[in-house]
């Protein structure tokens, strides 16, 4: 009860602070990009906690990255506070024109956080309300925000925001459409941070994909056949690979050369197929399933319990033994 107390205080502290705060990134944001511009004295820095993302039970936190604030929805269970230890990150990211908090009705995953004792964080897109996955070395990329410094920073942020920060050899990425489509590039180019990722009707960047090296990161895709924003079958206009060009890139990147293992099922009046590529890579491939959070769901678990407990098996290190 003491921690709990503590931990509200902190929080209420850090509203009234970051008020302040708030307003000086806005005139210096300029000056000070690439900056964590609302910093205590004692180094701590903290996000502002007010803003228009707000989702009852999570608190909305601003950053400045490259001249610019970025916010994000953070939900931290109570477990948390009486654990004291260091717990799990996970990231999910919303689909492109889709917003942070529109994510969180989407794919809610508080009730397995209030569980399974994890930080959970909706960052909120930019540029459109959408994210980069590509690499700013790709020629036809339009977009020249850095989405994957804003993950650092936020992963910075966020280990020092809370009393007993965050798991760093266990943080993973999970996104919809455009949102899966960063999870999975987050996975090429910061294999050494994300220790697992799962993507619903995302697409893997072809350009960030050929002109990366990661380590293994263990892989979760959930897919339709008759997704028409990001086809199953031949990608997206050449610039995604198709799911099947996905599978072979990860699995030779974690080093699976082994015979497939399938089943089928049903769930609703859809037919599944789920693909195992040894332990680091699942797919499941839902028949007629089109652009949406796709339901997999089996035996009682839900398409999101089911991410969960994949990605909760690994650290950065490979499967937790």
């Amino acid at each position: 009860m003491e921690l709990l107390l503590d931990l509200k205080i902190d929080r209420l502290l850090k509203n009234k602070y970051c008020y302040t705060i708030a307003v000086a990134i806005i005139f210096f944001a300029c000056e000070e990009a690439n900056t964590d511009t609302s910093t205590k004295k004692n180094g701590d820095s903290y996000g502002d906690k007010t803003g228009d993302l707000s989702v009852s039970g999570f608190f909305t936190d601003t950053l400045s990255h490259e001249g610019e604030l970025r916010q994000y929805l953070t939900y931290t269970p109570e477990i948390y506070t009486s654990s004291g230890i260091p717990t799990p990150l996970l990231f999910n990211f919303h689909g492109g024109s889709g917003s942070a908090s529109g994510q969180v009705y989407t794919a809610d995953f508080r009730p397995i956080a209030d569980t399974a004792n994890f930080i959970l964080v909706y960052p909120q897109g930019t540029f459109g309300s959408t994210w980069n996955s590509s690499l700013p070395s790709n020629p036809q990329t339009k977009m020249f925000v850095d989405d994957f410094g804003f993950v650092d920073a936020m992963i910075k942020r966020i280990n020092k925001d809370y009393r007993f920060g965050i798991d760093t050899s266990r943080v993973y990425a999970i996104g919809f459409s455009n949102g899966a489509d960063i999870s999975l590039s987050l996975a090429c180019v910061r294999s050494e941070k994300i220790a697992a990722v799962a993507s619903v009707s995302g697409l893997l960047d072809r350009h960030t994909a050929q002109n990366s090296n990661p380590s293994s990161v263990a892989i979760m895709s959930i897919h339709g056949t008759n997704d028409y924003q990001r086809p199953y079958g031949y990608g997206l206009g050449g610039y995604y690979f198709a799911i099947d060009e996905l599978i072979e890139y990860w699995s030779a990147k974690n080093n699976f050369a082994g015979q497939a293992q399938v089943e089928t099922y049903n769930t609703g009046n859809k037919a599944i197929e789920f693909i195992r590529f040894g332990d680091m890579i699942e797919h499941y491939k839902v028949v007629n399933g089109e652009h949406s959070w796709l339901n997999v769901s089996r035996n009682g678990q839900t398409t999101n319990q089911k991410i969960w407990n994949f990605v909760s098996k690994f650290d950065i290190n490979g499967m937790i033994r």
